[in-house]
């Protein structure tokens, strides 16, 4: 992952991606370029996007931030070399059936932002 700027937290994630803020943007809602980000192809990937980045979100009106299905929250920051994404947990409602998987999800998240095009 030469590149790329990680840092993984149990809450917060990030990266730099080598775009400025509009076209990590477009690379978070339009889902084909979702689907390239994932980087990798299921039967049911469609649906799943569809079901995380597309229903039950929030969107900043100055498309800075997107808080997918689940509480979790993207975040875009101008840096020099680009625009870092990061990527905070909801909190976790430990009566959830979601609880189980929640390190899982932080892992799957931490793996979409190592696999994000366009790194400097």
């Amino acid at each position: 992952m030469s590149g790329a700027y990680i840092r993984g937290m149990t809450n917060n994630l990030s990266v730099v991606i080598n775009a400025d803020a509009p076209q990590v943007w477009t690379m978070l809602r339009e889902p084909s370029k979702v689907a390239q980000w994932h980087g990798w192809q299921a039967e049911d990937l469609e649906s799943e996007i569809k079901e995380i980045y597309f229903s039950d979100v929030q969107e900043a009106p100055d498309h800075t931030s997107l808080t997918v299905h689940g509480g979790d929250t993207f975040e875009l920051h101008p840096v020099a070399d680009g625009t870092r994404v990061s990527v905070t947990r909801g909190a976790v409602d430990h009566d959830s059936e979601w609880a189980a998987w929640d390190e899982d999800i932080t892992q799957g998240w931490l793996t979409f932002l190592q696999q994000a095009p366009l790194r400097p």
